[in-house]
């Protein structure tokens, strides 16, 4: 009888562990995927447009069109000549929508929302830029779609 109580405490915790285990995995893949790598003040792009500074460079985004889920969307980034756009998507704030690429096509830069149940949804364009001293910074702007 002595020998069968190591074992049950042995396993028990054996089973803690694993369950322990799990709930870190659990969690980590829920941070990764609602991670944004922006962490930092964010402007309302809802608002108009939005102005970013780096140093002695600025940056413009806006809307060139209607912001309509489930239709291209184009967008406008207005750079100071020492800087380059090196990469933009959009994701989902309050709902996780995947990350949808925005790309440049001719002048304009163009992206697609999916469509969403919520009522109110909000969304954050993340872009990164690169300077003439190869410095890189990432910027962020929020904008809302509302269910109709």
């Amino acid at each position: 009888m002595l020998n069968n109580k190591p074992k049950k405490h042995i396993k028990s915790r054996g089973v803690l562990l694993v369950i322990l285990v799990l709930i870190g995995l659990i969690g980590g893949y829920y941070e990764n995927v609602n991670f944004s790598t922006y962490q930092g003040a964010e402007c309302d792009l809802s608002a108009s447009s939005c102005e970013f500074r780096l140093e002695n460079e600025q940056i413009s985004v806006k809307f060139l069109s209607d912001i309509v889920v489930e239709e291209e969307i184009f967008l406008e980034f207005d750079l100071s000549q020492g800087l380059k756009l090196e990469n933009a998507w959009i994701e989902g704030v309050n709902m996780f929508m995947g990350k949808t690429p925005v790309i440049k096509e001719n002048e304009a830069y163009l992206t697609f929302l999916g469509s969403c149940n919520l009522d109110t949804m909000k969304w954050r364009l993340v872009f990164t830029v690169t300077n003439k001293k190869g410095q890189e910074f990432t910027r962020s702007a929020i904008f809302f779609t509302y269910l109709d």
